[in-house]
């Protein structure tokens, strides 16, 4: 049985979060979450709190063994951009312009 949960529009550029995720696929949801909480980056905090929701989700809904659960796949995909102008630049052209990237994260769990 396959769990999916997603976050949207999170203030993290995805280049930032594929190098949090990628080494999560394929590993236990339990000993990875005690992993995630003990490492000092700026894409821990909302795959940790997407992480521990996918179990919620999991233990509650469908009534499943937290220690079962694998990782299955994350999924990080690039949301809207937030443009700014860039102070003491030309708005105008697209070299004052500043890119503020978000992201979506999609994680499909599934038992072992």
């Amino acid at each position: 049985m396959e769990i999916i949960a997603q976050a949207k529009n999170i203030r993290v550029s995805p280049r930032k979060i594929r190098l949090l995720v990628k080494e999560l696929k394929g590993q236990l949801v339990v000993p990875t979450i005690a992993k995630l909480k003990f490492i000092n980056k700026s894409s821990q905090p909302p795959v940790l709190e997407l992480l521990e929701s996918a179990l919620a989700n999991a233990v509650n809904n469908s009534k499943l063994i937290a220690e079962n659960l694998v990782i299955k796949n994350i999924m990080v995909d690039e949301g809207m951009k937030m443009k700014r102008a860039a102070k003491g630049r030309n708005a105008k052209t697209d070299q004052g312009k500043v890119h503020k990237r978000t992201s979506h994260i999609k994680i499909i769990l599934e038992t072992k």
